[in-house]
């Protein structure tokens, strides 16, 4: 780790990127600094008065219980119903620890149901144990997985305090050095009916989807005697970790394309 004002971590040279930079398809400027959670979109919303809105604040009161409903197609009661019935698993995490000042899943990552075994599954093979985690992955929901090693440049710099919005360190345990990367579906014809509320069921489904196959692929990790974390938004950028795992390669639009 590092503070946020050093363009790498420590003891790690730039140099060190260059390789896995150039492999996929990088080009990391002199300037580079790590990013604060802060400073997303989502979190602006409540803190920037440049993004404030009450259109923002009735969005994110939307998915609660005031949908603004209208008698159109998309709009009705029911089609709220459904978009945030779909995001049903996804909030229980983000809520299940509001009272500690903590948003598992988009503040902050899952707490952990159980700690790491004491007795640790040895691997003697990592390739192989890398294709079985790929499987586990896509067993408990997800629809692809790649692996990579951990680059502490696209973890958050800070993380954003829930109830005041407030920088905060972004603590991971030691020792971690892979990052396990997975990618979830979204119902195609959903996703086309933008920007009804149908179409963020598709995206609540995805979360919802997300956040129990995180919960269930870490844990079975802690299982076999390491450490894992499980994070969704909430603890590094995913997008460059999603290249350099082989899940796509990036887009004009700046997300993640593939074929699959």
């Amino acid at each position: 780790m590092t503070d946020r004002h050093n363009h790498y971590p420590a003891n790690r040279p730039p140099e060190d990127y260059a390789a896995a930079d150039r492999a996929a398809g990088f080009g990391v400027g002199a300037d580079f600094e790590r990013f604060d959670q802060r400073n997303d979109m989502f979190s602006r919303s409540f803190w920037d008065a440049d993004v404030q809105s009450r259109e923002a604040l009735a969005f994110f009161r939307s998915h609660a219980d005031r949908p603004a409903t209208r008698k159109v197609d998309g709009f009705t009661q029911k089609d709220y119903a459904l978009r945030n019935a779909s995001w049903a698993v996804a909030d229980d995490y983000a809520d299940r620890n509001k009272d500690n000042g903590l948003r598992e899943g988009f503040q902050d990552p899952q707490e952990p149901r159980y700690p790491p075994a004491e007795q640790k599954f040895v691997v003697d093979d990592p390739v192989a144990m890398a294709a079985e985690i790929k499987r586990v992955a896509r067993l408990f929901g997800a629809n692809m997985a790649g692996v990579t090693a951990l680059d502490p440049r696209w973890l958050y710099a800070t993380r954003t305090e829930l109830r005041s919005f407030d920088p905060k360190p972004n603590d991971l345990p030691d020792g971690l050095t892979n990052v396990i990367v997975m990618g979830h579906g979204m119902d195609y014809d959903l996703v086309n009916a933008y920007p009804s509320a149908l179409a963020g069921a598709a995206v609540g489904m995805g979360y919802s989807g997300e956040a129990a196959t995180v919960a269930q692929l870490s844990q079975y990790i802690r299982n076999l005697g390491y450490q894992a974390v499980g994070s969704m938004n909430d603890t590094a950028l995913v997008i460059p970790m999603a290249i350099q795992a082989g899940l796509g390669q990036y887009g004009r639009n700046q997300m993640v394309i593939t074929k699959d």
